[in-house]
């Protein structure tokens, strides 16, 4: 995995039962989990995600990104077998 300065990775298992876990955490990680919730945020992150995959320019330059890093793997795996 790449790692860039400033970065923190937070790796999270949505379905987790150890451990205490706030109200509001625990309808996050459903979410992320694709189960539904009615908790506020939540509801306002699911309209912030609704409204971004409306727009044309964010899409355009989501697909540019992916199309991208997939080239690169593409490189960096011919590298890797190449040695």
């Amino acid at each position: 995995m790449l790692e860039f300065a400033g970065t923190k990775k937070v790796f999270l298992n949505a379905d987790g039962k150890n451990g205490a876990v706030s109200g509001e955490l625990k309808a996050f990680l459903a979410y992320v989990a694709g189960r539904q919730s009615e908790d506020t945020f939540v509801k306002k992150l699911e309209c912030a995600v609704e409204k971004a995959k409306q727009n044309r320019e964010w899409r355009r330059e989501y697909m540019t990104l992916l199309m991208r890093d997939k080239e690169n793997q593409k490189i960096g795996e011919k590298s890797w077998l190449n040695g």
